[in-house]
């Protein structure tokens, strides 16, 4: 009954369900959370509903996943407000959605940059929006540059074995080492 008001988008009928000391939690046999199906619906107010009363924190990082696929800044700043972390996200997801306004927020609130190196996964599928981020938290954050400067590097190697002059260029510019070694 509860998915069906979520699919619904019944607020009301949430809020009643909420009310009444009902649980959030389904079935089994639903591969998706009342949050998930919230976020999936693009419905503000129902998944601000649903998250201030969510407890399971892997519900809440997942509904998080969703809204940064879906690419809903707002959802975003509502899930990590009431608890979702954003280092349950794998931050070259984050890039590769292209929207500089979602990257700075994830850079701004803990994500982990190094882990994965997700800028030269974001510069090697030519996500320019990844650009200007990368080089503002490079220079802000001197204590991890290096480890910055090899995603940059590994990014223009694999690009070069592509022959990219386009993203070549664009990564020199961006202080790309062409002289490194490494993968």
């Amino acid at each position: 009954m509860l998915m069906a008001f979520c699919r619904a988008g019944d607020l009301y009928e949430i809020e009643r369900w909420i009310g009444a000391g009902k649980s959030l939690r389904t079935s089994i046999r639903f591969t998706m959370t009342p949050l998930h199906t919230a976020v999936e619906l693009g419905f503000h107010s129902l998944v601000k509903l649903l998250v201030r009363n969510e407890t399971c924190q892997e519900t809440k990082d997942q509904a998080l996943l969703d809204a940064v696929s879906k690419k809903r800044l707002d959802l975003i700043e509502l899930l990590v407000a009431h608890g979702a972390q954003t280092r349950s996200v794998p931050f070259a997801d984050v890039l590769l959605t292209g929207k500089p306004q979602t990257i700075r927020f994830f850079l701004k609130n803990g994500a982990d940059v190094i882990s994965g190196s997700p800028f030269a996964a974001a510069f090697r599928a030519r996500v320019g929006a990844a650009l200007r981020p990368y080089i503002d938290y490079k220079k802000a954050h001197l204590e991890i540059a290096t480890e910055l400067q090899e995603q940059t590097d590994r990014a223009l190697r694999q690009l070069a074995f592509e022959g990219d002059l386009e993203w070549i260029s664009v990564l020199l510019s961006a202080g790309a080492d062409p002289r490194s070694c490494g993968p």
